[in-house]
């Protein structure tokens, strides 16, 4: 198996360069991951959606619109509940009602759930592009 290295990465904090690894994971996790919310972003520390300040206004999410995000996603990955889209796409007909309730209502309340609010990233090399 090929192994791919990522260049260095500059601790934006302590100017250094970082090599390694785990120290490159850390520092994305910790910079872009981890970073604050800005003063008009959506809270996420909130577990209580009565708290919202800040209320969007949309237009209503269709279950057509719905069912178009979920089951036309190119991604063939199970997420971190170990969901795949494929099992999505074969539960859909008993599940799409309530899933559109669940999207359509974090929409308008603007409160999401945690797994809403968690994802895993995986970067993985291109083959056949020249890496520097």
């Amino acid at each position: 198996m090929t192994q791919f290295h990522t260049p260095p990465l500059t601790d934006p904090s302590s100017k250094l360069s970082l090599s390694d690894p785990k120290e490159k994971q850390a520092l994305f996790a910790r910079e872009l991951l981890l970073t604050e919310s800005i003063a008009n972003d959506i809270p996420i520390s909130s577990s209580d959606p009565s708290t919202q300040t800040t209320q969007l206004t949309l237009p209503p999410i269709t279950l057509q619109e719905t069912e178009t995000a979920l089951l036309k996603m190119k991604n063939s990955a199970p997420g971190s509940d170990s969901i795949s889209p494929a099992a999505i796409k074969l539960a859909w007909p008993k599940i799409k009602e309530v899933t559109h309730f669940l999207y359509r209502s974090s929409l308008e309340t603007g409160w999401h759930p945690r797994p809403f609010r968690n994802t895993t990233i995986c970067i993985l090399g291109k083959p056949g592009k020249k890496r520097d």
